[in-house]
């Protein structure tokens, strides 16, 4: 009797728009509707409220992994993720799951439109206008909002785009830097240990260093101005520069 009062009044806390409530049978959780017949038999440690985050969806829970159900408690998504994300939060119709510890989308359907396949997702603009980085097997690249990879996979790092100029990238490769433009095309080829931003010395040049420690610049076309061969470089005083080469 005190096992059917404590569930009784859980159920009478829980109830949901009075078109259904929760009921608890131990540490799992189930739901019958207000004519007293059960939709969702207790079998999950975890019940979220239809609705919270799709229309006619509740997130449900078993052992640390999530899925969803419909209002007639037919499991839609399988209890599978060890997350699933907000819809719309990192693009339009698409939720973050995460399986075996990578991460995916699913769309409203909840098929997988990205396989969790990746160690990390960015949202979509974080980095590109249209594209989201992802990194694979630490390195990173890009898919577009079809779901499609559409830069491979092999930069060690990608900066933000105009970081350094407008529609560019700064890519770092095999411990070398360079460029890529909005398509994902190699403007500069990754060969220097280091780029600079434009700018900081002469106006539309970036000073580029080889091996730590030969320098030179080059100007917002990629183009060598001045080609790494010198040990040091000092400011520009009136469009001059005084450099020296051992």
């Amino acid at each position: 009797m005190n096992k059917l009062l404590t569930i009784l009044a859980f159920v009478t806390i829980s109830a949901n728009a009075q078109e259904f409530f929760t009921v608890q049978n131990g540490d799992l959780y189930g739901m019958i509707n207000d004519k007293g017949v059960e939709i969702i038999a207790p079998k999950y440690h975890y019940l979220g409220n239809f609705d919270e985050m799709k229309s006619g969806w509740a997130k449900v829970g078993y052992e640390g992994l999530f899925g969803f159900v419909d209002r007639s408690g037919k499991e839609l998504v399988e209890v599978k993720y060890q997350f699933i994300g907000n819809y719309g939060e990192y693009y339009a119709d698409w939720a973050l799951v995460k399986y075996n510890s990578k991460y995916g989308f699913i769309d409203k359907r909840g098929k997988e439109v990205v396989d969790p396949v990746f160690e990390k997702i960015n949202k979509f603009g974080e980095i590109h206008d249209d594209w989201a980085l992802v990194q694979e097997n630490s390195f990173f690249g890009f898919i577009d909002k079809t779901g499609n990879k559409v830069l491979d996979t092999k930069f060690e790092t990608i900066s933000k785009f105009d970081d350094y100029k407008k529609g560019w990238a700064l890519v770092l490769t095999d411990a070398k830097y360079g460029f890529i433009d909005r398509n994902g095309n190699l403007v500069v080829q990754p060969k220097y240990s280091e780029i600079a931003h434009f700018d900081d010395v002469k106006k539309g040049w970036a000073m580029i260093t080889v091996n730590g420690e030969k320098f030179g610049f080059i100007d917002r076309d990629g183009k060598e101005i001045i080609p790494p061969v010198y040990d040091s470089v000092e400011p520009f005083r009136k469009q001059k520069s005084k450099v020296a080469k051992k």
